[in-house]
């Protein structure tokens, strides 16, 4: 269905510990496929992918050889009528474990069914200058995204959560 991706290789690191990812989609398709939102590595190792995996969840994950990170959530997203807000908040600097990577679905932060929790200071590969980073598109060149993407927003240095992206007027 979709085949725009984007993608880039930076000629210098950014902070490799603090970052922030937002965006918005709206699924298209309810299936088993995998689908990257975005992404930075190779293919068979050192990788770092935020994606809506097979099970229709959304998952965050830094790989090398086995998993220094890796977040799944409870929620699905199986509803093609609705747009998602979807936030990484990235920060391993934080001394409290729970507080390295957080991962938020519509403004509230996701209870998980999977969680390794990476160690402190622990580098992602998103930011390194060497691995090519990808927007709707995985480190092996697949897994595109059946949705619509909207308001991409990567913010460097910076762990914010849901909240700096938006307000409710009541």
């Amino acid at each position: 269905m979709a085949s725009a991706y984007l993608n880039k290789t930076y000629s210098g690191d950014g902070d490799r510990r603090t970052f922030t990812v937002s965006v918005w989609v709206k699924c298209h398709a309810i299936n088993s496929n995998e689908q990257s939102i975005f992404c930075a590595g190779d293919a068979a190792n050192q990788r770092s992918e935020l994606k809506i995996n097979g099970s229709r969840k959304l998952t965050f994950f830094d790989y090398n050889s086995s998993f220094d990170a890796q977040l799944e959530t409870n929620a699905l997203l199986r509803d093609v009528n609705a747009w998602y807000h979807i936030v990484l908040k990235y920060d391993t600097t934080q001394v409290t474990s729970s507080d390295r990577i957080k991962l938020y679905l519509n403004g509230e932060e996701q209870s998980l069914s999977t969680s390794t929790i990476p160690a402190q200071n622990h580098q992602s590969y998103i930011n390194l200058s060497s691995k090519t980073h990808r927007i709707n598109q995985s480190a092996a060149g697949g897994d595109i995204g059946e949705y619509t993407m909207a308001h991409f927003h990567f913010i460097d240095g910076t762990a914010y959560d849901a909240s700096a992206f938006g307000l409710t007027d009541s």
